[in-house]
This record gives C-alpha cells, sequence and structure tokens, in this order.
C-alpha cells in the first residue's frame, strides 16, 4: 500500500493489517493517523520529525523506517522487529526505549552519546553507531550477527566490543590501541 505522496493523512482510513509495505514516507506529522495493527513486511513513516500521537502496529515484519525522527519522546517501539529499525535521525537516547530483539540491522548513526542507550540483546544484522564519539556509558550486545560500526570512536577508553562479530568491524577513528581488545571472532 503506497500512499507515499501523501503530505497529510487526514480523513484516511487505512486497514487494520498490511500484509506486504505500508509507506507514508511523505507525512511529517501522523497526528491523527491509526496506524495497522499489523504489517507483514516493511513500514515507511520517514518523513516523521516527531513521535506525538503516533502509535506503532505491534508487529512489523520486516524494515520500520523513523529516520526523520530527531527525538524519541512519545516514540513506543514494537517489541520486535523482524528486519531493520532505522532511527538514524536521533541525535540523543533520552526516552529511547528499543524492541527487545531486532532481526536485522538497526541504524542509530546520528546518535552522538550513549547516554541513556540500551541496546537489545540480540541485533541479529548490522548495527550502526558511527556517530559515537566516546564508548562511555556504551553496553554492546553479546555478538552482532553482522557488521558493528563504531567509525566514529576516537579512543577505546570504555569499550568493551561483543564476543563475536559477524562481519565488519569499523574502527577506523581510534588513533591509538590503547586499551583496545577485540573480539574472539570477526567474520569480515
Amino acid at each position: 500500500l503506497d500512499l507515499s505522496g501523501l503530505t497529510s493523512a487526514e480523513g484516511v482510513k487505512l486497514p487494520e493489517h498490511v500484509g506486504g509495505d505500508l509507506s507514508l514516507g511523505g507525512l511529517t506529522s501522523a497526528e491523527g493517523v491509526k496506524l495497522p495493527e499489523d504489517v507483514g513486511w516493511s513500514l515507511n513513516l520517514s518523513g516523521l520529525t516527531t513521535a506525538e500521537g503516533v502509535k506503532l502496529p505491534e508487529h512489523v515484519g520486516g524494515w520500520l523506517g523513523l529516520s526523520g525522527l530527531t527525538s524519541a519522546e512519545g516514540l513506543e517501539l514494537p517489541e520486535d522487529v523482524g528486519g531493520s529499525l532505522d532511527l538514524r535521525g536521533l541525535t540523543t537516547a533520552e526516552g529511547l526505549k528499543l524492541p527487545e530483539h531486532v532481526g536485522r540491522n538497526l541504524d542509530l548513526r546520528g546518535l552522538t552519546t550513549a547516554e541513556g542507550l540500551k541496546l537489545p540483546e540480540d541485533v541479529d544484522g548490522n548495527l550502526y553507531l558511527s556517530g559515537l564519539t566516546t564508548a562511555e556509558g556504551l553496553k554492546l550486545p553479546e555478538d552482532v550477527g553482522w557488521s558493528l560500526d563504531l567509525r566514529g570512536l576516537t579512543t577505546a577508553e570504555g569499550l568493551k566490543l561483543p564476543e563475536g562479530v559477524g562481519g565488519d568491524l569499523t574502527l577506523s577513528g581510534l588513533t591509538s590501541a590503547e586499551g583496545l581488545k577485540l573480539p574472539e571472532d570477526v567474520g569480515g
């Protein structure tokens, strides 16, 4: 169901269930919009600048695009996102409660600090945290299924890397290896 050209959803009654993709990427506000309870694959809300008044579906089977949000205020994410979760616009984790499981990629590249960030125990795909400049307060999952991007870190101070990274581990911003303990296994 592609309604990506809508800039206002006033008067639109969406179905309770969308088996595939639901694209509402043109909306900057979803106030008054009743989203489906279940989206089988992807939900594109990348144009939203605020989560105010948004009640997300209980289940999103694939990608959940919320890249336009700059604040997590009022954001209630589904407990499980089967695919990727794109929150690249957030600069702070204040008020952010992430799902327990993200089946593919978790994009938090806009975060500049890990303060208040509680990552899921499970990230089966890529974990993008390239905006962090310090590892202070950062608790990473024990395993990252694919790649881990921490290219913004300039020091390894306080950094405890996962035991395993299934793909690439990007630490290209480090200027010193002091205190750096690499994972037992890096697959990429």
